[in-house]
């Protein structure tokens, strides 16, 4: 399965007899078991969730102390500690088998790299894209081919841009940024510049989207 947050957990393997003479020898163990014993029930039976950090405290350990001490005492099969996990794991659904039988399959974990890889190259394409409308772009990943551009994404805005030429361009956009200086309506700049309804409109949108000029309330157009 792939990565996720799983809580460690914890199942003494020793019987409550064997316990008390390992505390009784081993006086640096004594209060981490016994805390687990008070915070932990049914440890002798399965396991059990446990949370290093809340018990640390209780011990004045920090967590990765308390963590030390449990794998210390996993080592010394007095318990059993799993601890957090956070990468993707290989869980066996039958009873352990050698190594030397183990066989992989190896095809569908190529078809998982090999997916995983073609995701990312995806991901890549879409940030580097500046021909496609972004949002139709994403619709036909997921299979839907019959979209129409959006017509406010980046590459849609620098489509209206390109259909200007460069020069008419800059020329209505120069026009627009000294004219509204003080706010003017879009009816005020429209009549006063040497451009067509269409284009006007096209290049005070790239401006705004771009945060060369705003809106006010009353909607006249403003140089930020």
């Amino acid at each position: 399965n792939d990565g996720f947050q799983s809580s460690p957990r914890i199942k003494i393997i020793v019987g409550k007899d064997v316990l008390y003479k390992f505390q009784v020898e081993h006086r640096n163990f004594e209060p981490l078991i016994k805390m687990i014993l008070r915070t932990c029930s049914g440890v002798f039976e399965d396991y059990v969730n446990f949370n290093e950090a809340a018990i640390g405290t209780k011990i004045k350990l920090s967590a990765e102390e308390t963590g030390s001490l449990l794998t210390r005492l996993n080592d010394l099969n007095i318990l059993t500690y799993i601890p957090r996990k956070e990468k993707p794991q290989i869980a066996l659904l039958q009873n352990r088998i050698k190594k030397e039988e183990l066989i992989l399959d190896k095809k569908f974990i190529e078809d998982r790299i090999n997916g995983f890889k073609e995701r990312i190259e995806s991901v890549r394409a879409y940030l580097s894209n500046n021909t496609i409308c972004l949002s139709r772009y994403l619709v036909q990943y997921f299979g839907e081919t019959d979209s129409a551009d959006c017509g406010i994404c980046s590459v849609c805005l620098s489509k209206k841009k390109e259909a200007l030429s460069n020069l008419e361009f800059e020329t209505i956009a120069n026009t627009i940024l000294e004219m509204v200086k003080e706010p003017m309506t879009f009816h005020d700049i429209d009549i006063n510049i040497d451009a067509s309804m269409d284009k006007t409109r096209e290049v005070i949108e790239w401006l705004t989207d771009n945060g060369k000029i705003g809106r006010m309330e009353d909607g006249r157009i403003f140089l930020k």
